[in-house]
């Protein structure tokens, strides 16, 4: 404090204080002359400017040459007028940003407190002037006069990095006009800004591959699929599946933001503006990044494309998974997946940003990326220009064309197009022995007791409407799979109250008063399931009733339907109606799995005879009947033999040679007469109804299949096979295939194309209740089966080599 007083008392305080006002008064009489000075020159920029221009509409711009020109004249006014040094200076600010078209007039910029002047207009001069505003910062570098003669790479860049910080002023105007858009954190953006083969560079590559390699293996599967089975879209969904499918495309349009970046980059690369054109000094091919770097539009737009396709084979690969789902959450999880995959290009720049690849991925995550083009930050791509109205149309498009896919695919769900209309069912032999049939419905509800096997419902079902929005499949004729005239078929239905399919007849009832039913009365159920596809539900273990519930292995289902060759055995062609057209006579049924049966049959009986019958077994072949595909007549797909005008005993498919006496023995050593070898058929002729009459006036045998057995049954000679044939509703169950007073032999198991191959049996004890008084004697319900032949595997019937003799 002294030291100021003692200031303060020198007498030459007053005169230093003087002179330094003197000083700084002369400082801004200077300052005044310069900026005089500076602003006639201005003056005629203006007027130069203002004459150059067409654009008659922009009245900012017009503003901006008035602020200019008034500036202009009180500067030139000098000390004289009533304005301070500082507000000419203000005047001199608000003439440079006066307005954003004054600007684009290329007058003088304020950038980053900064001042800039491009010296030269008349005469094309490339050189700057640029030089410090003492409102706003430290001084700059002054790159002024650079010549194309003697400019240095350096040059270069710093000039066109001077040119790009001409639009760091321009960014933030009133109409929401830019030329700096950021870049997306994304791997794509090191392929535009990144030299190439820089590891940033190779990073992106990466990244994309994988992205894709993950995409394209999860189309691949279901493409190859699809090749082979077509889209392999269930042939049924729930309603809350179908609204899963939509919403699921949905959200990932949605979400999808490769498409859409890559579009958005694509758009605003065709924009090109005054102020771009001119920071582009002519060069309308190239791209300017914020910092000076020119970039390629190529690099831009192969950036773009790659991150387009990433962005499809991700649509593409989740409209083939939404449309295949079953079951919602597998929708939602398939959405998610596939929106992680498409995503790793975001997750492994986030992952170098924060250093885990090393210090160079850091730098180059950290800097900051903008590409100076023409767009409306306000409006974005929503603008009218024609570049933004197809990235738009693209976009919105995606979801259009997927939705409308699924819509499609929802509709013939719905229309059963994807399902199986026509199928083979076949039972195992499960048996109930005391089935309650309905006899009468209209006099009083009544039932009969009837030995019931399942494998005699085997055979064709059709598609025959929906129950409870699942298919219902109705049993069909055995003879030529058409639908039943008299009779009612069996069904293959969902139930819902059991959640499960089930095999149902509505005269099989489960009680004898019909009342204490089953759910839905049911006969076989399949485990729990939701699925459509009963091809799928058959795969389980089911439940059969047999007077109790007993597991069974249920049934086998398989399609009649053909999608190409392969379907038909290579043995045929798939017709247009999705039917097996079999190439030769060589094989029949629906996927031509058959081989052509043998014309005739002998018996293991005829080695002795020269492998020739008296009378012959032939396949019937009634051209009046035969189906065009097999040529020949069937029943269960199987053909048929016949054998007619016969008398006796049919010694020829017996066991024995001649009939053991009257008189038998329970002596041990005596098996010929044993009670277990007596023949109960024959030798008791006269138990079964009208068997005597039978041998003696003639008979025919007929050997057909009946689901998954062969049987041989005796006919009266006055019905014919063409008579046999026109039982139009043939059932084995219905019409009684093991009537035990007419049907004598049966086969073992099979699934055979005809009834060679496999072993034979005699049928006895059948007749149980008539054999002894005293004795009640229980065999089993198809009685006992006795080998025709005493070894197994050997067969009965063979196709001979010769002609057979006798032919009818």
């Amino acid at each position: 404090m002294t030291q100021y007083l003692t200031m303060a008392d020198d007498p030459d305080f007053e005169s230093l204080i003087a002179q330094s006002v003197d000083r700084a008064v002369a400082a801004r009489m200077a300052a005044v002359d310069a900026t005089s000075r500076a602003m006639s020159e201005r003056l005629a920029l203006v007027e130069a400017a203002s004459a150059a221009r067409t654009d008659d509409d922009n009245d900012d711009y017009y503003d901006a040459l008035s602020v200019s020109a008034s500036a202009a004249e009180i500067a030139m006014a000098g000390p004289s007028a009533d304005l301070t040094a500082t507000e000419m200076m203000d005047m001199n600010m608000d003439s440079l940003v006066g307005g954003r078209s004054a600007v684009r007039a290329e007058e003088g910029l304020l950038v980053g407190g900064r001042s800039i002047r491009k010296v030269g207009v008349a005469a094309n001069s490339n050189s700057y002037d640029i030089t410090h505003s003492d409102n706003f910062g430290p001084d700059v570098m002054r790159p002024s006069d650079i010549s194309a003669g003697d400019s240095t790479t350096a040059d270069r860049k710093a000039v066109r990095k001077n040119e790009a910080m001409e639009f760091e002023y321009v960014g933030n105007s009133s109409d929401g006009s830019d030329h700096k858009l950021d870049l997306p954190e994304s791997t794509f953006t090191f392929m535009i800004t990144e030299k190439l083969f820089s590891a940033p560079f190779v990073f992106a590559l990466c990244a994309t591959a994988i992205s894709m390699v993950c995409l394209g293996l999860a189309l691949a599967e279901s493409i190859a699929f699809s090749l082979r089975m077509g889209l392999r879209v269930p042939i049924g969904v729930s309603p809350a599946v179908t609204a899963a499918q939509f919403v699921g495309i949905i959200l990932g349009v949605l979400f999808e933001a490769e498409v859409p970046e890559g579009l958005q980059l694509i758009a605003y690369g065709m924009m090109d503006s005054e102020e771009v054109r001119r920071v582009r000094r002519g060069r309308r091919s190239s791209f300017i990044l914020v910092g000076g770097d020119m970039i390629s539009p190529r690099r831009v737009v192969l950036s773009s494309l790659l991150r387009i396709a990433v962005g499809y084979m991700f649509l593409a690969a989740l409209f083939v998974t939404v449309v295949q789902a079953e079951s919602v959450i597998a929708i939602f999880y398939d959405v998610l997946a596939l929106g992680f995959v498409e995503s790793i290009d975001d997750h492994a720049y986030a992952m170098a940003k924060r250093g885990f690849f090393g210090k160079t991925m850091v730098l180059a995550t950290h800097e900051k990326k903008k590409l100076l083009i023409d767009f409306n930050r306000k409006r974005g791509i929503s603008s009218r220009y024609w570049s933004h109205r197809c990235a738009r149309i693209v976009y919105f498009s995606n979801a259009v064309i997927m939705l409308a896919g699924l819509s499609v695919i929802t509709v013939n769900q719905q229309h059963g197009k994807y399902r199986c209309g026509s199928i083979t069912v076949n039972f195992e032999e499960e048996i109930w022995e005391r089935a309650h049939v309905v006899i009468d419905m209209q006099d009083g509800f009544s039932t009969e007791e009837r030995l019931l096997l399942y494998s005699h419902f085997s055979g064709t079902y059709i598609e025959n409407g929906t129950h409870g929005g699942y298919p219902r499949y109705t049993e069909q004729n055995k003879r030529n799979s058409s639908k039943f005239e008299a009779l009612v078929g069996a069904e293959l239905l969902f139930c819902h109250e059991l959640e499960a399919w089930v095999f149902r007849h509505e005269l099989i009832k489960t009680s004898q008063n019909g009342k204490e039913e089953n759910e839905c009365s049911w006969l076989m159920r399949s485990p729990d399931t939701i699925t459509f596809d009963i091809e799928e539900a058959a795969d389980y273990d089911w439940n059969v009733w047999t007077g109790v519930i007993k597991p069974s292995s249920g049934l086998y289902v398989s399609c009649n339907e053909c999608a190409n060759s392969e379907d038909c055995g290579h043995r045929g062609t798939c017709s247009s109606d999705r039917q097996c057209k079999c190439d030769d006579e060589g094989h029949f049924g629906y996927k031509c799995e058959h081989e052509r049966p043998c014309d005739s049959l002998v018996s293991e009986k005829q080695g002795c005879c020269g492998w020739r019958h008296e009378n012959p077994i032939l396949l019937v072949n009634d051209n009046s009947f035969a189906s065009d595909n097999d040529k020949f007549n069937t029943v269960y797909n199987r053909p048929i033999y016949f054998q007619t005008n016969l008398t006796g005993i049919p010694y020829d498919m017996r066991k024995f040679d001649k009939v053991p006496p009257d008189h038998w023995s329970f002596e041990r050593d005596s098996p010929t007469y044993d009670f277990a070898n007596w023949d109960d058929f024959f030798d008791r002729s006269s138990e079964h109804d009208g068997l005597d009459d039978l041998l003696t006036e003639g008979y025919s045998v007929i050997i057909y299949f009946t689901g998954n057995r062969w049987c041989a049954t005796m006919l009266p000679l006055s019905e014919t096979i063409t008579s046999w044939l026109v039982r139009l509703d043939y059932h084995a169950f219905w019409n009684t295939a093991l009537d035990p007073d007419r049907t004598f032999i049966m086969s073992d198991i099979t699934s055979t194309s005809y009834p060679t191959g496999v072993d034979w049996f005699e049928m006895r004890r059948r007749i149980n209740y008539k054999l002894e008084e005293n004795v009640s004697f229980y065999y089993g319900p198809i009685g006992v089966l006795v080998p025709l032949v005493g070894y197994e595997g050997s067969g009965w019937f063979h196709c001979p080599r010769v002609e057979p003799t006798g032919l009818q």
